[in-house]
């Protein structure tokens, strides 16, 4: 009878690990991605923030800025 619900315990532990692990494995791969999404947003505000601070200053527009969702 112990054998058995040692056996449970160890089984129901493994799961719970297995649950966390891939939880952790999923955040961390969101965190990732969002990562490397900011760094491409804070690359485009500097690249565009002298060009935008021109044209609003002066109304001179010295960059095409494209259609690209960030």
């Amino acid at each position: 009878m112990f054998k058995d619900e040692l056996l449970f315990f160890v089984v129901m532990l493994g799961v719970f690990l297995i649950i966390l692990f891939s939880i952790f494995l999923y955040l961390v791969m969101k965190k990732t991605r969002e990562t490397k999404k900011r760094d491409v947003i804070e690359s485009y505000k500097e690249e565009f923030q002298l060009p935008l601070f021109h044209f609003l200053r002066e109304g001179v527009e010295e960059v095409e800025v494209g259609r690209d969702p960030l």
